[in-house]
């Protein structure tokens, strides 16, 4: 099974419908996100304007509540 870590640029393009899904997640990969990658969606809905923050905002708690959230050192980026 396929490990995958996934930036903020593929997970804003799937949040906004500009990537399909399967284009950026291979079936049965294993999906995590950097702790850093987190921060930067977190700031992204608080940036928000009203007509995007309620969606960009479920798009990154269900984010949240199911996929690893890792703390990205060298051994993470090797």
């Amino acid at each position: 099974m396929e490990e995958l870590i996934l930036d903020s640029g593929a997970l804003i393009a799937l949040e906004r419908g500009d990537l399909d899904p399967s284009a950026v997640i291979p079936g049965g990969a294993i999906v995590a996100i950097s702790a850093v990658t987190a921060a930067e969606l977190m700031v992204g809905v608080e940036l928000a304007d009203s007509t995007h923050r309620d969606r960009r905002e479920a798009f990154v708690t269900d984010l949240l509540d199911n996929v690893e959230v890792v703390a990205y050192d060298l051994a993470i980026a090797r």
